[in-house]
């Protein structure tokens, strides 16, 4: 599990994470648990969610030979609609759980493996607001 840390700005944000830990599917990453800490020196929120090893991004560049980065090849048709099938379901269930999926960007969805998709930090802007 991977822990991040944020500073709340109101007090409802412990209680919402019963509605988040709700959300169960392949293509979120699960939130188990979260915290307050004083230990950053200031009051944190810590969050115990999924933690994918050697996942990436969609936005991750592919490193080459000599320490340089390559763009990603064009992807097939068939890759495309399989990642627009799992982010739509993704999406769907979250809403169908009367939530909002507020920070979907391709820095925040991680691929990993074979294709997987998984949407990641979509709660995070519900402990801002």
């Amino acid at each position: 599990m991977a822990k991040m840390g944020i500073t709340p700005k109101s007090p409802h944000a412990i209680r919402s994470v019963k509605e988040w830990k709700r959300v169960d599917n392949a293509n979120v990453v699960s939130i188990h648990e979260t915290f307050t800490t004083r230990a950053f020196g200031e009051s944190s929120l810590i969050f115990l969610q999924d933690y994918h090893p050697l996942s990436k991004t969609l936005l991750t560049p592919t490193l080459v030979a000599g320490g340089r980065f390559q763009p990603k090849p064009p992807i097939t048709e068939q890759v495309l609609w399989g990642h627009i099938c799992q982010i739509a379901t993704a999406l769907k269930l979250i809403h169908d759980n009367n939530l909002e999926a507020r920070c979907v960007d391709v820095v925040k969805i991680t691929l990993t493996d074979k294709n997987w998709i998984c949407l990641n930090v979509c709660s995070v802007l519900e402990w801002f607001t």
